[in-house]
């Protein structure tokens, strides 16, 4: 069954929300842990905030306060990385989002949801392209995707590239989506530090 990859639309802003935000206070050596998903997140070289989610609120209804789908989507959290690299005014960051599924699409499947993205992001995004075949992999309990991409992003009126990598995972109706992306220009430095941060999310199953 086919996903409306229009249903995604609101993911696209608060990617870039995020990747330009400013960090409040940093931290580090600290775990998230969140129950109703059985993760836990290692967020050691990162700074944690949750302004993302008010601004998105804030400036998404100002758009449009008529669409309930952009007031739908959540953003869980985001990560900032630590080490200042302001070079491009693209900060290297990780953000989870979460968004319902319409009841028409519950039948999506996540290969449906994965295809979406890539089809709704090549229409948006100039010069966006998969780098490799989207990886399946386990999170936790959830069976989830690893993708790879690079596309350009517009901010103060030029376009930095960006390099990304994305977790992606349904559950009981609702997609969820971690994004971690840095500048081109610095993936060779970040990009490791990046995947690993990822690499580290696992499950909380109790022994």
């Amino acid at each position: 069954m086919e996903f409306d990859p229009r249903k995604l639309s609101t993911a696209l802003f608060v990617l870039s929300l995020v990747l330009q935000c400013k960090p409040r206070i940093p931290e580090v050596g600290k775990t998230i842990e969140i129950s109703e998903l059985g993760l836990i997140f290692d967020y050691e070289g990162w700074t944690y905030g949750e302004d993302a989610s008010e601004q998105y609120e804030y400036r998404a209804k100002q758009k449009s306060r008529s669409d309930q789908k952009k007031q739908d989507l959540k953003v869980l959290f985001y990560l900032i990385d630590s080490e200042e690299n302001s070079k491009s005014g693209i900060r290297t960051s990780i953000n989870f989002i979460s968004e319902p599924i319409p009841v028409k699409y519950s039948k999506a499947t996540l290969d449906d949801y994965v295809a979406s993205m890539g089809a709704l992001y090549s229409n948006v995004y100039r010069n966006y392209q998969m780098l490799s075949v989207p990886q399946k992999i386990s999170l936790g309990n959830h069976k989830a995707a690893l993708l790879e991409a690079k596309f350009l992003l517009e901010s103060s009126g030029r376009e930095t590239e960006i390099h990304t990598y994305q977790i992606v995972f349904l559950k009981e109706g609702s997609a969820y989506v971690i994004s971690a992306s840095t500048p081109e220009t610095e993936f060779k430095t970040k990009g490791s530090k990046l995947l690993g941060t990822l690499m580290r999310i696992r499950g909380n199953e109790k022994p």
